[in-house]
């Protein structure tokens, strides 16, 4: 899989979560405020500002992250990227 692209997330009932067959990712990781899916800093070192929410779906601004699924792993419930495989 490249780079994660919007196709990996719904919006159910109002909450962004991952499709768990597109990403490694847990949802757990995941608020919603104020209308705007926001990552949970404690959970994951991910920068919330590479999402974006566009026509309702939860999406990576890939200009700002090149992250694929095989970089993130969850250790003591905290998502944390691999940097020797962070780039495409």
């Amino acid at each position: 899989m490249t780079s994660l692209d919007k196709s990996a997330y719904t919006l159910i009932s109002g909450t962004p979560s991952f499709d768990e067959g597109l990403t490694s990712l847990v949802k757990s990781a995941y608020t919603l405020i104020s209308g705007t899916p926001s990552l949970d800093e404690g959970l994951t070192s991910l920068d919330k500002s590479a999402y974006t929410l566009n026509e309702g779906t939860a999406s990576l601004d890939e200009r700002r992250t090149s992250l694929v699924k095989s970089a993130y792993t969850l250790s003591s419930g905290t998502l944390t990227i691999d940097k020797s495989k962070r780039y495409l």
